[in-house]
């Protein structure tokens, strides 16, 4: 159906290590979408279980699916930077190898950036969804460049799986820093808009993020050293101001929100999530139940 000298509009990037467990869901949603003009690229980063073969299977059922294969685990950062150096659609959309696309996604996305051709990166609202696809909560984002740019110090404004943005514009701040095995996002939407690109968030909640455990727990140490670092650089790279500056020790609280006995924690998850300016009305999740049935 599709030839190899297809001139693609867009490259949906996924980078995965050990998702045998849940990575055909995920390409499925893309598969199935409405918008057809994409090559999928996956980079496996040195998976040790059964990736490399779920991912031979589904090559061979639609010659969109590219998949490269990293030699040693790199970590989410030097795998999305392999991803954009390698990709050849002018648009790039991220996703992640456990999450779901709502069916309309990238349609929404491309005719968002065809109609604002000033916007460099735009992502949409989500959900979050259990190991079993149950529905959480609501994950949403600020929608202005404004706003965007308002909320960046205190916590990061993108859902990063959601995103769609023009390579060429990434490739010109740096891309993903090779380097980072976390908060590899949160960077480089710091260096974006430091380097003048312009942001935006589509209303419509068009992804189903799947978490498992307290937040708190699972990100340790070396996560939150790497947030701290990236905070620091960030409100250095943007020429903030001393009190927005006190946002680079926020990691250092929600470590020690981490220590605490796990009742405790999902007690403080709750109340944090309830001052969360992300936060959206229960409708939307409402609203996803519906597509995520189909």
């Amino acid at each position: 159906m599709y030839s190899m000298a297809q001139r693609w509009k867009v490259t949906v990037l996924m980078s995965v290590y050990n998702g045998g467990e849940s990575i055909r869901t995920a390409v499925e949603s893309i598969l199935n979408q409405t918008y057809s003009n994409f090559e999928f690229l996956i980079v496996d980063d040195g998976s040790t279980d059964d990736t490399p073969d779920v991912l031979r299977s589904l090559v061979t059922e639609d010659s969109r699916i590219r998949v490269v294969r990293n030699r040693s685990n790199l970590g989410l950062g030097g795998s999305l930077n392999r991803g954009v150096a390698e990709a050849r659609g002018e648009l790039v959309a991220r996703m992640d190898a456990d999450d779901i696309s709502h069916p309309e996604r990238l349609e929404r996305q491309v005719e968002f950036l065809t109609r604002e051709p000033s916007v460099d990166v735009v992502g949409t609202q989500a959900v979050d969804i259990d190991s079993a696809g149950n529905l959480l909560a609501s994950r949403s984002a600020p929608m202005t460049h404004q706003a965007i740019c308002r909320l960046i110090p205190w916590t990061n404004p993108m859902i990063h799986p959601s995103v769609m943005f023009r390579r060429q514009a990434i490739i010109a701040v740096g891309s993903y820093d090779a380097r980072l095995r976390y908060a590899e996002d949160y960077d480089l939407w710091f260096r974006c808009i430091a380097g003048g690109l312009k942001f935006a968030n589509l209303p419509d909640c068009l992804l189903a993020y799947r978490v498992g455990g307290s937040n708190f727990k699972k990100r340790g140490w070396a996560y939150r050293k790497t947030e701290i670092l990236v905070r620091l650089n960030g409100c250095k790279a943007l020429g903030l101001n001393t009190v927005r500056w006190i946002s680079a020790l926020i990691p250092l609280g929600l470590y020690g929100v981490g220590l605490i006995r796990e009742q405790y924690t999902r007690f403080v998850y709750s109340l944090a999530k309830k001052l969360d300016p992300r936060e959206h009305s229960p409708s939307m999740v409402m609203a996803a139940a519906q597509w995520l049935k189909r």
